[in-house]
């Protein structure tokens, strides 16, 4: 089974287009649209299913209109809210995203903090339920919490494990945070956490330094692709194919889909960064930060165009 779990917080977007500057105190600027999207690990997720892909989302919302909102969507697209915890104390996270420039800043409300609801969540989880899943991917900040020690330790030889991290624990990493590593499988954070991990600057170095901790450690770098080791040791940068980019709010999500789709049908590590990078590269050009219009059939038919290309310049 190519079952995958996803554990992670959760947003809903709010993506304002046309900002060319920030207003003064008392000034009203107006903008060319805006536009609401699942954000943080429901990309992954929706991307998932969009791929054809087995996946269950296990988070924590609010009771409120973007918490409904967001249920809304996921139940649209065919996953199920049975794992999310409704809290209605708290309210569900928000980010406002401005994309510039091919980059994109945020105003973020987090919502309800996923490490107190997951011991209730995961008692939902039966032995049984569990062993469907052959993929877990877990936000960084989850990776110690004990609910998911014991989900990992009762799994431990069947189950793969992959992380990510965000800026925020990048900029607050301390050198005992490798050993949280210890039992994923695969990392990829970007060149910007990678440096401030590692405090390495080339994008190979890190890879090698990240090595030390993770069997196969990815350093993704926006439009030039990414950074990792095959299997014959040797490092690898697979580069990202040319897009019209809209908004990159999602990349980082949707190259994770990407990712895990490649690991569940055997690809090979260059081929399955290859896929992450063109799943990632194609979310951007979407306003959205998740792309329901991205379909498998478009993203093989890319990747199939990008091995073609490879092998005739070769």
């Amino acid at each position: 089974m190519n079952n995958v779990l996803i554990v992670g917080s959760v947003f809903v977007d709010i993506i304002c287009e046309g900002l060319s500057e920030y207003p003064n105190k008392g000034e009203e600027l107006y903008i060319d649209s805006i536009v609401t999207s699942p954000g943080g690990s429901a990309i992954t997720a929706v991307i998932l299913k969009n791929l054809n892909m087995n996946v269950s989302l296990a988070s924590a919302i609010g009771t409120d209109f973007f918490g409904a909102y967001l249920i809304d969507y996921l139940t649209q697209v065919g996953i199920s809210d049975s794992l999310i915890h409704h809290e209605p104390t708290q309210e569900t996270g928000v980010s406002i995203c401005i994309p510039k420039n091919n980059d994109r800043s945020f105003i973020s409300k987090k919502g309800p903090e996923l490490a107190r609801y997951l011991p209730r969540i995961f008692e939902k989880l039966t032995p049984l339920y569990i062993e469907k899943f052959r993929f877990l991917h877990v936000d960084f900040p989850q990776l110690q919490h004990p609910t998911i020690q014991q989900c990992i330790s009762d799994r431990r030889d069947s189950l793969i494990i992959t992380s990510d991290i965000g800026y925020e624990e990048a900029l607050a990493w301390k050198a005992d945070d490798f050993n949280t590593l210890k039992d994923v499988s695969w990392f990829f954070p970007n060149e910007q956490e990678a440096r401030l991990i590692t405090k390495e600057q080339d994008p190979a170095a890190m890879v090698h330094h990240l090595r030390r901790y993770v069997p196969h450690p990815v350093v993704t770098l926006g439009p030039k692709g990414a950074v990792t080791i095959d299997e014959s040791e040797k490092i690898i940068q697979i580069p990202a194919p040319q897009v019209q980019a809209v908004n990159p709010s999602g990349s980082g999500d949707s190259f994770t889909a990407g990712l895990l789709y490649g690991l569940a049908h055997g690809f090979s590590i260059a081929d399955t960064i290859r896929f992450a990078n063109i799943v990632g590269a194609m979310s951007t050009e979407d306003l959205r930060s998740c792309s329901s219009d991205l379909t498998i059939e478009d993203v093989r038919k890319r990747f199939d165009l990008e091995k073609e290309t490879e092998e005739a310049t070769t």
